[in-house]
């Protein structure tokens, strides 16, 4: 009966994970697909994001075998919990950041948070 249980709590975590890795990629591809409106709206221009986000896929190169030691010392879940809190603390502050006005547009729906504009545009 015990080996049945620890079968359960198995499929359990992986399903709490595999609903991790899919909520992830859906926000890292919402963020994509917002790529165009937070160009639009930001106060950053189109090279510059290019930059921030060249930036960050080349930081994964010398970054990938450090968390992989980590990980071979101090076990997955750390890794797991820092990329999480990462994440979490990325798209927090997309959320705290204000789109630029546009002096041209009295459309009040691109006024509001890219997020929010896009779930009600």
């Amino acid at each position: 009966m015990k080996h049945y249980h620890k079968i359960e709590s198995k499929k359990v975590q992986l399903s709490i994970i595999g609903l991790i890795a899919a909520l992830m990629g859906i926000g890292q591809n919402g963020l994509l697909v917002s790529l165009p409106f937070l160009v639009t709206h930001s106060a950053f221009s189109l090279p510059t994001w290019s930059i921030i986000i060249a930036i960050g896929s080349f930081l994964f190169l010398p970054a990938a075998p450090f968390w992989g030691r980590y990980s071979d010392k101090n076990g997955p879940k750390g890794v797991v919990y820092q990329a999480l809190s990462g994440m979490s603390l990325s798209f927090l502050l997309l959320l705290f950041c204000q789109p630029r006005k546009q002096h041209h547009s009295k459309n009040a729906k691109q006024q509001l948070h890219p997020l929010l504009y896009l779930s009600v545009h």
